[in-house]
């Protein structure tokens, strides 16, 4: 039985976008605890991410979902559309476009801490044919939208800016920009045609550098 295709962009994206805390970075996020409380969080659904000034995924909501946000919250807020994923239990996911017997519905896959609160979260398209992301983009704004719709590198650096870090995910095969001071990775992948489409948006605390931007 073929597995959703959230397994293999969510998954791998995830564990490429993953980078490792250090003691003073711990010192740092405590640091700016207090100045996180009070920052405004903006919901995708209603604010473009190229309109947010400094973003990063602190400040950011996904379609009502942000860091930190319990479980259960969760699963009362979406109902149905919010169950286990069927390739890891561990993980909740949250039905955003496609029906039920679509192998690649677009998605939301939530990750959980110690706390049972949400750890990260990626907006997953789901699919390589290019269908769902339109179901899926019709939820976004803005450029963030195009970007889901037509992906280019220069609409990329537009909205996230320069500093990312470059990846290459074989399995399935994957470029994954990492902006790990903004919390966020996204993952692209080439179809059939040639064209480059967003695979999935991974939302995760920020994180210090651990070696130079490319």
């Amino acid at each position: 039985m073929q597995r959703p295709m959230a397994i293999a962009c969510g998954v791998a994206l995830w564990l490429a976008s993953c980078v490792r805390a250090t003691p003073a970075a711990a010192g740092q996020f405590a640091q700016e605890k207090q100045k996180e409380a009070v920052a405004p969080v903006y919901d995708l659904a209603d604010t473009d991410l190229a309109a947010i000034a400094e973003v990063d995924s602190r400040r950011i909501a996904v379609f009502g979902v942000k860091l930190g946000d319990p479980r259960e919250e969760i699963r009362k807020r979406f109902g149905k559309e919010a169950r286990p994923a069927s390739w890891n239990p561990s993980l909740l996911f949250v039905r955003l476009g496609g029906t039920p017997q679509q192998v690649g519905a677009a998605g939301l896959v939530l990750s959980f801490d110690g706390r049972d609160r949400v750890a990260s979260m990626e907006i997953g398209t789901g699919t390589r044919t290019g269908e769902l992301p339109e179901v899926l983009a019709t939820k976004l704004r803005g450029k963030t939208r195009a970007l889901f719709l037509k992906y280019s590198d220069d609409l990329r650096l537009e909205i996230f800016g320069p500093g990312s870090k470059k990846y290459q995910v074989p399995n399935p095969p994957l470029t994954v920009y990492q902006y790990p001071l903004r919390g966020l990775s996204l993952g692209v992948y080439r179809d059939a045609q040639g064209r480059e489409r967003v695979s999935g948006l991974l939302l995760s605390p920020p994180q210090p550098l651990d070696k130079p931007t490319e």
